[in-house]
């Protein structure tokens, strides 16, 4: 019965699979929220809708030339 072993183990994991996919199947698994992110050290983000021709008509040749880079963190 040299082949038995090797039968087993397959069947052991064929097994484990199954279990595997079936908790992962089960009503209300996707339902359970994950870990919230950790804070990133104050980023934040806002969604802002701009009429695209408004925009367009405040950036006038002058502004973009005048215009001075939003102050940013510097990596240490």
């Amino acid at each position: 019965m040299k082949g038995s072993a090797p039968r087993k183990l397959l069947l052991l994991a064929g097994v484990a699979a199954a279990i595997a996919g079936a908790i992962a199947l089960r009503p209300g698994a996707a339902e359970t929220p994950g870990p919230s992110p950790a804070p990133d050290g104050g980023t934040s983000v806002s969604e802002v809708q701009e009429d695209p021709s408004a925009v367009q008509e405040y950036w006038t040749p002058e502004r973009m030339e005048n215009a001075e880079p939003a102050p940013m963190e510097e990596d240490d």
